[in-house]
């Protein structure tokens, strides 16, 4: 098995048709939609990566799957995800070829087309791989590549098939891109960044068939298939006009407004002031903070229910923050010991101090909407008097000066993590906790670079390291838990699983999650994983952190998702009521 597929599927650069913005929703021709943010999207293409997010994609050029709002996997521009139900998927054995492949079949919604009309088809699909391809030559990762081939249908080009290298359940998280118009463009160069750097420092040049710059400056709807392209921009703002073509009606589109226009503010005080004096009537996830989100919520409590033109949400976002524990250190090889302190901190302080109850006090790494999410019988909730016992069974008494101690050595750890005014706030919290349980704490706060670049990368912290994950819904665990993906030399570290979990049956259990392509399997198998998880506690949640968005009371529809790829994947249900 390629340890490193699931590293390609969702962290190694795909050229995606993007331009970054905003969202859909409805309402008079005469009155668009306003959505103010503290970045505006610069209209022009770049690579994105599988499983990232982007939330004026889903406008212009919805990717081929998407995340809906109740965090499931649905097909956007095709007609349904290959699953063994409906035979659109086979195990099949390819003459000179060591192990299996997956071969499944794909159709492309008929109505999908082109600003110029043109179907949107297997071609655009294969023209989009192709050029993921080049990307991994460049960024020497060709080989761990997962598609095998694409063959078009002859008789109806809307109809292909993609064979993967491997037999693989979450093959269709790849498709989690958008397409490059195949009629159009020729090829796509890079001018500036690297193919493995950040979607956002990254621009390329597309070039037309004769081989000549396609301007992204001028409006052009043939290179978008999605409801929205962009019209125009300027340093302030960008604005969104309807697709000439598009043919597949939204739900309500008699209350479709024509335009959507997202306005730049500079800071987050004039962005609470836009939505206060309703100049916009949108504020997406990840502008506020959790206190400028408590803010608003409390000028709002202030005011006369006739006088509330908006209404600020929350729900708990898909990035968890957890302490992650060094299982090479022998003091925290006890399954025991990890679970005493996991119930020395109070993690429903931290809740209410900092997150304000907006966070979600997690059973484990999957999120309660996340379909492999299960409930488990053993949680681990405050019971300083539990924890207590767990030590001293363990041989650690407590001393005159209220340390733990065993064989005449205190039990003293130290946290590492980020500089970060809200972990620097979690780490005084749970110092404050473990003080009270005997333990001496070291806070030892890097800057990003050192953090990420060794600490983490390479594993080098003594005992815990405080980081975050943000793990896409239905996301299998295997870079994080399985033991090849613990960081050494030998994989230059490259792995995720940076706290050395190595346990044969953990290994099975991820193995089974990626061969099995029957659903109700994988989750019998994620639950099975996760009372192993309960059991040996490699890590501690600490808790989901709260996603906001402030919206008009005009604004219908709308559901904030929490989910890494945003709520706009939802956009056609938006609408906007006079």
């Amino acid at each position: 098995m390629n340890r490193n597929y699931s590293r390609v599927m969702f962290y190694t650069p795909i050229i995606i048709l993007t331009v970054c913005c905003s969202l859909l929703a409805s309402a008079s021709s005469q009155d668009p939609l306003r959505i103010g943010s503290k970045v505006l999207p610069q209209v022009n293409t770049r690579p994105m990566v599988a499983g990232s997010n982007n939330w004026l994609t889903p406008f212009i050029a919805p990717a081929m799957v998407e995340v809906d709002s109740n965090w499931n996997w649905v097909c956007t521009i095709c007609t349904e995800i290959p699953n063994y139900k409906n035979d659109t998927i086979e195990v099949i054995k390819i003459p000179k070829v060591r192990n299996k492949v997956l071969k499944t079949w794909w159709e492309i919604k008929p109505g999908i087309v082109w600003g110029d009309g043109t179907q949107v088809t297997g071609n655009d699909v294969a023209k989009t791989v192709n050029m993921m391809k080049k990307q991994l030559i460049k960024s020497k990762a060709f080989e761990l590549f997962p598609i095998r081939s694409i063959r078009i249908n002859k008789d109806n080009p809307r109809k292909f098939t993609i064979i993967f290298n491997q037999v693989r359940s979450d093959f269709f998280q790849l498709l989690n891109i958008s397409l490059i118009p195949s009629h159009i463009v020729s090829e796509i160069a890079f001018s500036a960044g690297s193919p493995s750097g950040s979607p956002e420092k990254v621009i390329i040049k597309w070039y037309d068939k004769q081989k000549k710059i396609i301007s992204m400056k001028e409006p052009n709807p043939a290179l978008y298939y999605g409801l929205w392209y962009p019209f125009k921009q300027d340093s302030k703002s960008l604005t969104l006009k309807k697709h000439p073509k598009y043919a597949r009606k939204p739900p309500l589109e008699n209350k479709n407004f024509s335009k959507i226009k997202i306005t730049r503010y500079l800071s987050s005080n004039s962005l609470i002031k836009a939505i206060e004096n309703n100049s916009i009537d949108l504020i997406l996830e990840g502008n506020l903070t959790i206190q400028e989100a408590t803010r608003l919520i409390n000028n709002q409590q202030n005011l006369a229910a006739n006088e509330r033109n908006f209404r600020v949400i929350s729900t708990a976002g898909s990035k968890l923050e957890q302490l992650i524990f060094n299982l090479r250190n022998p003091k925290l090889a006890e399954p025991g010991i990890r679970q005493a302190i996991a119930i020395s901190i109070d993690r429903s302080r931290i809740n209410k101090i900092l997150l304000k109850e907006f966070g979600e006090i997690p059973a484990h790494i999957f999120h309660p909407n996340d379909p492999f999410y299960t409930d488990i019988k053993k949680e681990y909730f405050f019971d300083p008097k539990k924890a207590e016992k767990l030590f001293l069974d363990a041989g650690w008494i407590k001393s005159k000066d209220n340390y733990i101690y065993k064989n005449k050595s205190r039990f003293e750890i130290d946290i590492v993590t980020t500089k970060s005014k809200l972990r620097s706030k979690i780490l005084k919290l749970i110092k404050e906790d473990l003080k009270k349980a005997g333990i001496k704490v070291n806070l030892i706060v890097q800057n990003k670079k050192t953090f990420f670049t060794d600490t983490i990368k390479k594993a080098n912290f003594r005992d815990i390291a405080l980081i975050s994950w943000n793990r896409i819904p239905a996301g299998i665990p295997w870079e994080t838990f399985h033991s090849q993906q613990i960081p050494s030399m030998i994989n230059d570290y490259s792995g995720l699983n940076i706290g050395g979990w190595h346990r044969r049956e953990v290994n099975q259990v991820l193995e089974d999650m990626v061969k099995d392509i029957k659903y109700e399997k994988q989750k019998e198998l994620s639950s099975k994983l996760m009372e192993i998880f309960s059991l040996e506690l490699p890590t501690i949640p600490l808790f989901f952190t709260p996603s906001f968005a402030v919206i008009s009371k005009k604004v219908k529809g709308f559901q904030l998702s929490g989910h890494i790829y945003g709520s706009s994947e939802g956009h056609i249900h938006w609408y906007k009521k006079m």
